[in-house]
C-alpha cells in the first residue's frame, strides 16, 4: 500500500475540522470517523490511507495510536488549541498541505466527512456494530471482552465493496 499518512496529522486535521465548524468530536467519534475514511479509501482508492490497522474493540473499531494520543481526554470533545496568532482555519489549510493528499484522497475524505461526521457518536458506534468487518473480528469474544484483534483491510474492502454493488 503505498501513500500511507500519519494518522495522528489526520486526526488533528479532524479535530480542527469539527472545531471550526462548531460541531463536537469526541475520541469515540475520531475513532469511528477514521475507520470509515481507510474503508472507503480501501474500497474507491484501492489502498490504505494511513498504515495503522483498526483493532476490535468493544465500543467499535479503535486506531491505539490514536487512542494513546487523546486517551486523557476520556469522552470529552476534543479542541485543537491554536496560538493566539492562527485561528483555526489556518491551522485547518496547514493541517490538510501537511497531509499531502491527492486530489482524490481529498475528495474521498470529504465525502466521508459529509456522510458520517453529523452522525451522533452512539450511532457511529452502532453502525459499526451492524457491519461484518467488526463482526468478524470479534466472533471469538464475548460482548465485553477486551480484545485487540485486528479488523482485516481485505474484511472491510469486502464488505464496503458489496454496498455499493447493492445500491
Amino acid at each position: 500500500m503505498s501513500n500511507n499518512i500519519s494518522i495522528i496529522d489526520l486526526s488533528r486535521f479532524l479535530i480542527a475540522y469539527f472545531n471550526s465548524i462548531g460541531e463536537e468530536i469526541t475520541p469515540l467519534k475520531l475513532q469511528k470517523l477514521l475507520y470509515y475514511i481507510q474503508a472507503w479509501n480501501l474500497v474507491y482508492l484501492n489502498d490504505s490511507l494511513f498504515a495503522e490497522e483498526a483493532e476490535a474493540w468493544v465500543n467499535g473499531p479503535v486506531y491505539r495510536k490514536v487512542y494513546d494520543a487523546y486517551k486523557e481526554s476520556g469522552s470529552e470533545p476534543l479542541k485543537i488549541n491554536t496560538s493566539v496568532d492562527k485561528n483555526i482555519e489556518n491551522y485547518q489549510s496547514e493541517l490538510l498541505s501537511k497531509l499531502n493528499l491527492n486530489t482524490d484522497q481529498k475528495e474521498l475524505l470529504d465525502a466521508v466527512i459529509k456522510k458520517y461526521g453529523l452522525m451522533p457518536t452512539f450511532q457511529l458506534v452502532y453502525l459499526t456494530h451492524s457491519e461484518s468487518p467488526w463482526n468478524i473480528a470479534r466472533e471469538r469474544f464475548a460482548p465485553f471482552e477486551p480484545s485487540s484483534e485486528k479488523i482485516t483491510y481485505e474484511s472491510m474492502k469486502s464488505y464496503y465493496s458489496k454496498l455499493i454493488e447493492q445500491n
